[in-house]
């Protein structure tokens, strides 16, 4: 048995050549535990905002092909048609009608979240897509057509007076909704209400695949922060370790 004595440095006493070797060595100080935990959590806050609910995040990066994030949620359909379309009611009336046909219809929609064939090997935005099952809605006509005809004939109404009829029964929710649904299903709109579904089905998606670039963005930019020089020698310095003179850690 022999003993030996060595010098012991902190970070700051280091040759620069030390230093770096240090640097490199613990590069993931600050990433080899569960670093995204918050942003994670605060995203599906936001999510559920929007009316992705009960979301499951997944991510992977930062610097290889297929990099990304993408996300699993139970979708509402009254909070996304809001999320997506409330911003133009004030100066298109028509998405007015159209975000009261899918508020109205949020229970005979079903929007999922689907994955795509290569889906299990990545997680950037690309790999899901939204699809809606609107088969009910569509098929739900019966009952709906009897309290249209009811409600046309106590209002001694027909199609050419529901635009001005609208606003007028703007608190009677059961008479407006047959107005709306009449004019969206019986008055030949802008958009055909197949067209309609479809295009709400794309206008989520986008903002689905928006909503994960900016989730993968926020957790680039805090990876790269955490493994920073800066970063990297704070959290050594915090913990005031110490090193041999080639940088090693005592």
């Amino acid at each position: 048995m022999r003993t030996m004595e060595i010098s012991v440095y902190m970070f700051d006493e280091l040759s620069e050549k030390a230093k770096e070797r240090v640097l490199e060595k613990h590069r993931d100080i600050n990433v080899d535990h569960e670093w995204h935990e918050s942003t994670i959590a605060a995203w599906k806050e936001k999510l559920a905002e929007k009316g992705f609910e009960d979301a499951k995040i997944y991510f992977s990066g930062f610097s290889s092909q297929g990099d990304g994030a993408c996300f699993d949620a139970e979708c509402n359909i009254s909070k996304l048609a809001v999320a997506v379309y409330s911003s133009k009611l004030v100066d298109e009336g028509f998405y007015r009608e159209v975000l009261q046909l899918l508020v109205n219809g949020d229970s005979l929609i079903i929007a999922k979240i689907e994955k795509n064939s290569y889906g299990n090997h990545y997680s950037h935005a690309n790999t899901r897509y939204i699809s809606i099952d609107d088969s009910v809605l569509y098929y739900h006509t019966l009952k709906e057509r009897e309290m249209i005809e009811e409600t046309m004939k106590i209002l001694q109404a027909d199609l050419v007076h529901i635009p001005a009829m609208i606003s007028e029964y703007e608190g009677d929710d059961e008479i407006l909704s047959g107005l709306i649904t009449l004019r969206l299903k019986y008055s030949a709109p802008a958009i055909e209400y197949g067209d309609l579904i479809e295009k709400f089905r794309k206008d989520i998606n986008e903002l689905r695949e928006n909503l994960s670039n900016e989730i993968y963005r926020e957790l680039e930019k805090d990876y790269y922060c955490l493994v920073s020089d800066e970063q990297v020698i704070e959290t050594i310095k915090a913990n005031s370790y110490e090193f041999d003179e080639d940088g090693d850690m005592i």
